[in-house]
């Protein structure tokens, strides 16, 4: 037994009881559609719909059996050999139908059994084209090298996923900060998801375990030594230990940036119209410059973002700040290494051969195809970025920005 609050004859029953179900709506389905083929209508609803309803209640009978043989202490293949089956089923009838702690828990599942991208794919394209707009998911699939055609900018289910997620954040950049948090939500997770009543389902006469498979998906992807963890109550030590071959992505920057914008950034950013020419990994760096422009003093700015090496004083900034706002920013974003500064003599911006040096500017976008732009300032200077040829040019409050003619 892996879950000790489990009863053995109960889960025996239910194992037994779905497995059996499951054949038997697998049949039915097979007859549905062979009737549906040979026009043969048996119900009052039409045979799309009957089968729909088969494939669903096959989907909750299967993530039951799921955590049925893994709380009993069954071998993690027979859990696999279920997952492989009933991802199909989540083709027919997509993620609405069960709900989003199932579909967290059959992506977490593909991971931990290291299923081959193509069946994982099957499950990615479900949610784009249902347009599911949720971090977490984009996350998982893009950990295994998977990329979202829908790119999510929320949580579904922002209690307590968010907080998972700025966890997985602490995990990807400061490993060692994280993984003290990430032990400490492991160890609170059914309180965590109290609001799903799992702090209480154990009392229930027909409780079959519950698993965080999410949590054994995350310490699987950062290579954890969860060794603490293994008696731990709702972790799937023995799924996280099951296979070890896949190594697994870098977080896309972007993609975090993207997803953790509090709405004020949102705001500043829209409002200007300036999102289509500068990338989501800078866009809290942008938010804290306009609004510290208009916030503190001078000097403060002046100091705070070495403004020295524009104006050589205190003074010449001054005087001109009321209309600089857009020459700081390009300065900045050169600091930041998204635009290439080159001095005239290195380059001619109107010369035929400038694709030569294409490969200096920094790519910050995730995107396959780039357009050059030019931010013109009045100086000796010319300062090249890369943005997605689809996005419109917009000047970037008084500097006027242009194609690039290649």
């Amino acid at each position: 037994m892996r879950d000790k609050k489990c009863n053995e004859k109960v889960l025996l029953e239910i194992i037994e009881d779905n497995e059996k179900n499951i054949k038997v709506r697998e049949n039915q389905i097979a007859q549905l559609m062979e009737d549906e083929k040979n026009s043969i209508q048996r119900f009052p609803i039409s045979n799309k719909e009957v089968i729909f309803n088969k494939y669903s209640s096959i989907m909750r009978l299967s993530i039951e059996l799921i955590r049925a043989k893994y709380s009993l202490g069954r071998d993690c293949y027979e859990i696999e050999t279920i997952f492989e089956n009933m991802i199909n089923d989540f083709c027919q009838v997509g993620s609405d139908d069960i709900g989003y702690i199932n579909t967290i828990w059959i992506i977490s599942l593909g991971i931990l059994l290291e299923s081959d991208n193509d069946m994982m794919n099957k499950i990615l394209e479900v949610l784009d084209e249902e347009e599911k707009d949720d971090v977490l998911y984009d996350y998982l699939f893009g950990k295994i090298g998977l990329s979202r055609k829908y790119k999510s900018r929320n949580f579904m289910m922002p209690t307590p996923f968010k907080e998972l997620y700025d966890i997985v954040i602490s995990l990807e950049f400061e490993k060692e900060c994280g993984v003290d948090v990430f032990f400490d939500y492991v160890k609170c997770w059914t309180k965590k998801h109290s609001n799903l009543g799992f702090n209480r389902r154990y009392k229930d006469s027909d409780y079959s375990g519950l698993w965080g498979f999410e949590l054994g998906a995350i310490s699987k992807i950062y290579n954890l030594n969860d060794d603490k963890l293994e008696t731990q109550s709702n972790y799937p030590y023995d799924l996280v230990h099951y296979k070890n071959s896949k190594v697994y992505n870098k977080l896309n920057i972007n993609s975090y940036e993207s997803c953790i914008l509090v709405e004020n950034d949102k705001e500043i950013i829209n409002d200007h119209g300036i999102q289509s020419i500068i990338p989501n990994k800078l866009y809290r760096l942008m938010n804290d410059v306009i609004k510290l422009y208009n916030e503190i003093d001078s000097k403060e700015f002046w100091e705070k973002y070495n403004l020295n090496e524009v104006w050589y004083s205190l003074e010449d900034f001054e005087e001109d700040k009321d209309t600089s706002l857009g020459e700081i920013i390009v300065n900045i974003l050169v600091d930041h290494e998204y635009i290439l500064q080159l001095d005239y003599k290195e380059v001619d911006a109107e010369d035929a051969d400038f694709g030569d040096i294409i490969s200096w500017i920094p790519e910050l976008w995730d995107c396959d195809n780039y357009k050059v732009i030019r931010f013109e300032l009045d100086n000796d200077q010319y300062y090249f970025a890369k943005i997605p040829v689809e996005n419109e040019i917009c000047d970037l409050y008084e500097v006027k920005v242009s194609e690039v003619k290649l």
